[in-house]
This record gives C-alpha cells, sequence and structure tokens, in this order.
C-alpha cells in the first residue's frame, strides 16, 4: 500500500508502539500516524512525499530522518508536548534531510525537537511558519524565503534576512548581529525594544543613513554596512538587494 491511513499507529502515551518503521513503497503518512510511539527509533521513507500533520508527534527517540522526498510537511510534524517531563524522554532529532523542492515549513514543525540546532535549509523554500524551527543556532536563509513566521531561530545570535522578505515575525533578544539585505527598510521589525541597544544592525551601504532614521530600525547600538562595498550590490526594480557570487 502506498499510503499509511491517519493514525494508524498512534499509541496514545502508552510508551508502546513500533521500535522500527521501514516503508520503502509508501508515498503518502496520514495525519498523527506515529503519533505519541514513543519508544520509534528508527524511520525509513525513501519514497514519501506527503506527510500528514502530527505524523511523528512526541517521537521522541527518533535523532535522525530522511525527507528528501517529501514536497509536503503538515503542521506539528514533529512537534514535542512540553508536558511529557519523564527525563528519558528527551527530544532525540538532530538531523533532518529536506527535500530540495520543498517550499514550506509549518506551524510547529519541530517545535520543542531541542537538540535539533542546524539544519541545510533548500534553495527552494519560500516560507517558514511559526515556531518551525525554534532552535537552530546556525540559520542559512535562502535567497528565495519571503516569509517567516514568529518565535523561529530564539537562541541564534546573528540572523540574516534576505532580500526577497516581505513578512518577518521572529525576534529574539539573543540575537547579537542582524543582516539585513532589503535597500528600503521594511514596515516590519526584529526587536521590541529587548536588547536593541546591544545589538548591530549590517544593511546595505546606500541605506544607510534610511535605517537610521527609521522608526522601526533605528533603535539598535550600531547600525553598519554589511560587508563589501557598493561595487559588489546590485539593486532591482523591487529597491532589494541582491548580493553577487
Amino acid at each position: 500500500n502506498s499510503r499509511v491511513s491517519n493514525y494508524c499507529c498512534s499509541d496514545d502515551w502508552t510508551r508502546g508502539g513500533p521500535v522500527s518503521v521501514n516503508m520503502p513503497i509508501v508515498q503518502t503518512i496520514g495525519k498523527g500516524a506515529f503519533l505519541d510511539c514513543m519508544q520509534l527509533q528508527n524511520v525509513q521513507i525513501p519514497l514519501a512525499s506527503n506527510i500528514g500533520e502530527y505524523a511523528f508527534s512526541n517521537c521522541y527517540m527518533i535523532s535522525q530522518i530522511d525527507l528528501s522526498n517529501a514536497t509536503y510537511l503538515g503542521n506539528k510534524l514533529f512537534y514535542m508536548d512540553d508536558r511529557i517531563t519523564d527525563a528519558n524522554y528527551i527530544p532525540a532529532l538532530q538531523y533532518v534531510q529536506l527535500s530540495d523542492e520543498l517550499e514550506m515549513i509549518p506551524n510547529d514543525c519541530f517545535s520543542g525537537c531541542s537538540n535539533l540546532t542546524s539544519i541545510t535549509l533548500p534553495a527552494s523554500l519560500k516560507s517558514i511558519g511559526y515556531d518551525a524551527l525554534p532552535y537552530i543556532m546556525d540559520v542559512q536563509l535562502p535567497n528565495g524565503i519571503t516569509s517567516v513566521g514568529r518565535g523561529n531561530f530564539v537562541k541564534a545570535t546573528s540572523i540574516s534576512i534576505p532580500a526577497n522578505v516581505t513578512s518577518w515575525e521572529s525576534y529574539s533578544p539573543s540575537w547579537q548581529d542582524v543582516y539585513c539585505y532589503l535597500v528600503a527598510p521594511p514596515a516590519f521589525r526584529v526587536f521590541y525594544n529587548d536588547n536593541t541597544s546591544s545589538a548591530t544592525l549590517h544593511v546595505p551601504a546606500i541605506s544607510l543613513g534610511a535605517y537610521k532614521l527609521n522608526e522601526n530600525w533605528y533603535k539598535f547600538g550600531k547600525i553598519v554596512p554589511v560587508d563589501g562595498v557598493i561595487d559588489d550590490l546590485n539593486i532591482n526594480s523591487e529597491l532589494t538587494l541582491l548580493t553577487t557570487d
């Protein structure tokens, strides 16, 4: 069968369920298929392209998973419920391989996965939902991304906002360096008077004055030009900045 039905193996916190799952022909995994399978450690789903919400929520013992064929991920796919306080159930997930064609990481996708601190985001990515990647510390956002929801990258110390972003809701007082590649200061903000004075904002050299005068951006302790000189920059018709390789 190429489909796993909704809640087919969900375990309702009984600390049971399968330990290993190998599904070489499955293409669709339904909603909550392995919800609360807290003993599940190994998952092989090489052809799965559509994975429903909550499919692996509270699967605390999975340390790595290959989602390289999955172009659709449901909300709360790997959501880890903080109501589970048992010390034996600390989220193990550390490595995730995403599809090169994935365009959206949905809301709460990896919320609670405190050991998932690094991930390679595909160039195809357009949108990151709220609380989707809260613990990622080494943040490398692709240039094509346009939207980032709240609650992401809260442990990072540095963040870059690519030139095509039109909506940004995340912020964190731990960010010490913010690189914003939009030539015109955007209407969104990345701080709400939280630790702003100790952080440095890096912007296009031609935009220093505009950011220093903008009500959403002027409170940074320092506002400095991004690395490089004007000759290295390319401005498109929407007044966004494209860095040249």
